[in-house]
């Protein structure tokens, strides 16, 4: 017990009080260093909680290069010493390195063994501050390390400056000592006008700390007013320390964010995007193809027929907004292939030119021994007319078009910069104008969705942001450099694969697209199902339809002649689109599969293999028809295992 004022407090309670009221850390620790104990202020000096702590080691709180101080000090206590402020290091939680010091005594049980470690460290990281500010008072009669990146300046109460030093680590600044002595500290950073008013209110008697751009370096400047013993100032010590490296990483952590932050925002559209995909596109298969068979009944109601256009390419507009949508929030549904990017380029250069329009010249400057990419050749030739057209819409009364191909190698320097790429090799797009070009600001919301500086009707403010989302998908990355009344520079950059090239698809369009085939339909939504019997009965085609997987295993069960093709949906109730294939394919091995799907690509990833053939909702008649003969006629050859 123990008695004062208050009466009798069991010695237990007043040590407890103590250990929680403390503000400095109070730790205690087996002997091999294991934490017992940490009290509220240990918990605000190093960041972590208790939970957090007991039962670790007492190393996750010192630094690496100190690592040794703890054995030490558990030896030192094992043996029955004391340790009295023993100034060293800690590391907080967030990494931060701060000072401290330290006073350690054992702790033992009732017998006198010593059976612990008691610990209060106080952080004298202010006092050491403070002294520091104390030595810079005197830091023009004193030497400084040779080699830190350090310059030492002062200067008199008229702002004349009266010594300069610097260090090795700045050699371009030692050659500047000749030209800074003797001349006014407001001459030479005239055009900085926050530095001049940091060195105003340092002759005013201010400490005052900032960042200076000096000759092409960015220094931590610290003013210090210099005093006599009377206390009257006499001038102004600056310490100035090279933080370029620093300030430069802290300008590319900025972009870090802010493309992280663009990543965020096309994660959440695309998530809305992708939950809709699916009914929306269903809705619109519907739409486009009953269009087309009213148009295709009509004989002279030409207005009729007309307005039935209308409404066929309004559903088809929807259907392309819905790609662009997925494809910027990078769910669109992908069928890559190993290409080479100048056939690619090539292959669209005469529809280009008849897009651009003849005030526009078009220069190619394609690179030689272009590695192949890894592309789904449609998207790629939407990024690449998406990127000519806005660069057409930036020279109204004409101008230049060049795109440019070549092999680059990335570095690290690269990457630190742009999250999501690896280091290696890549094949870069560069598609400029020499337009109207583009505000910073401009640039910065370019790859916003729904962003357009185009006078309303005229854009959806998607087109760049499917860029960005085709080519992010891709594995690769887009920038956009520009300046006003001089152009715009879109640079693309697509990883480059060690698979050699395939020819590109040539089209063929006089091939007929009916058939006589049988064709099993799996469909679980009626009014689509009742769309693609009609479209293929009224081609020729044999066709049986389900509802469902149970269904369709059912009717080929049940069937006795061939089953040359089955097109069934991804995502059903009771039986994915999937297990449907696998189970027809073992019964009937030269069973054809078409998948289909209005669903977005986080849906499909994990479902089908990148090889199964897939036709993507909303399709209108030739797509599908020309598609279906793409697999049975082993242009598009389906995988015989067409799920993972």
């Amino acid at each position: 017990m123990v008695v004062n004022g208050l009466g009798k407090i069991p010695s237990e309670a007043l040590l407890a009080a103590i250990f929680e009221s403390c503000d400095d850390a109070v730790i205690t620790k087996t002997l091999d260093g294991r934490i017992t104990s940490f009290n509220p202020g240990a918990a605000r000096m190093y960041g972590y909680s208790p939970e957090e702590v007991i039962g670790q080691s007492m190393s996750m709180l010192i630094p690496a290069d100190r690592a040794h101080e703890l054995a030490d000090i558990l030896g030192s206590i094992s043996r029955g010493e004391h340790i009295d402020h023993y100034e060293t290091k800690r590391v907080a939680k967030n990494g931060a390195l701060f000072d401290v010091s330290v006073t350690a005594s054992p702790i033992r049980d009732g017998d006198g063994e010593i059976i612990g470690v008691s610990a209060i460290a106080r952080d004298i990281t202010d006092r050491l501050s403070a002294a520091a500010e104390r030595l810079s008072a005197q830091v023009a009669e004193t030497t400084l390390l040779d080699n830190a990146p350090i310059i030492l300046c002062s200067f008199d109460m008229d702002g004349m400056i009266t010594s300069y030093r610097t260090g090795r680590a700045l050699p371009q600044m030692q050659r500047r000592s000749s030209e800074v002595l003797g001349r006014s500290v407001f001459d030479i950073n005239a055009d900085d006008v926050e530095a001049v008013a940091a060195m105003r209110r340092a002759l005013q008697g201010e400490i005052v700390e900032m960042e200076i751009d000096l000759f092409g370096l960015i220094f931590d400047v610290r003013f210090v007013p210099e005093r006599n013993r009377c206390g009257e100032q006499t001038g102004v010590t600056a310490i100035a320390v090279d933080v370029s490296e620093h300030a430069r990483s802290r300008v590319e952590q900025h972009d870090l964010e802010k493309r992280l932050r663009r990543y965020e925002r096309l994660e959440s559209l695309g998530q809305l995007a992708g939950g809709i995909a699916h009914d929306f596109n269903n809705l619109l298969g519907v739409i486009i193809n009953c269009a087309s068979f009213v148009v295709g009944e009509l004989d002279d109601e030409e207005a009729v027929r007309s307005d039935v256009r209308q409404i066929e390419a309004a559903a088809e507009r929807a259907g392309e907004l819905t790609h662009q949508l997925l494809a910027f929030a990078r769910r669109e549904v992908l069928q890559p292939q190993v290409v080479d990017l100048n056939s690619a380029i090539r292959s669209v250069e005469a529809m280009l030119n008849r897009t651009l329009g003849e005030h526009v010249i078009l220069k190619m400057n394609l690179g030689d021994g272009l590695w192949p990419v890894t592309v789904d050749i449609g998207q790629f030739e939407q990024v690449f007319v998406n990127l000519a057209v806005n660069a057409r819409d930036a020279m109204p009364f004409g101008g230049s078009l060049s795109v440019q191909t070549r092999n680059v190698e990335l570095t690290g320097a690269y990457r630190s910069a742009h999250p999501g790429l690896e280091m290696g090799r890549y094949v870069e797009l560069r598609v400029s104008d020499n337009g109207t070009g583009m505000e910073q600001s401009v640039v910065d919301r370019a790859f916003d969705p729904f962003f357009t500086t185009k006078p309303p009707g005229e854009g959806t403010g998607l087109g760049l942001a499917t860029v960005f989302g085709i080519v992010s998908q891709a594995g690769g990355d887009v920038q956009i450099y520009s300046e006003p009344s001089v152009g715009t520079t879109c640079r693309v950059l697509l990883p480059a694969s060690s698979d050699g090239a395939t020819p590109l698809p040539t089209s063929d369009d006089s091939r007929a697209l009916t058939g006589s085939e049988t064709v099993l339909v799996v469909e679980d939504e009626e009014p689509m199902r009742e769309v693609v019997r009609r479209l293929l009965q009224r081609n020729g085609y044999d066709v049986v339809v389900a509802a469902d997987g149970r269904e369709a295993l059912a009717i080929s069960a049940s069937m006795t002649r061939p089953i040359d093709l089955l097109l069934t949906d991804v995502v059903m109730p009771h039986m994915l689109g999937k297990e449907v294939a696998e189970r027809l394919t073992e019964a009937r091995p030269d069973l054809r599969v078409l998948f289909m799907s209005g669903h977005a690509h986080p849906v499909l990833g994990p479902i089908l293999d990148e090889s199964a053939s897939m036709i993507e909702k909303p399709f209108n008649e030739k797509g599908l028809l020309s598609k279906i003969r793409d697999v049975l006629e082993d242009r598009d050859l389906p995988s015989r295992n067409p799920v993972r």
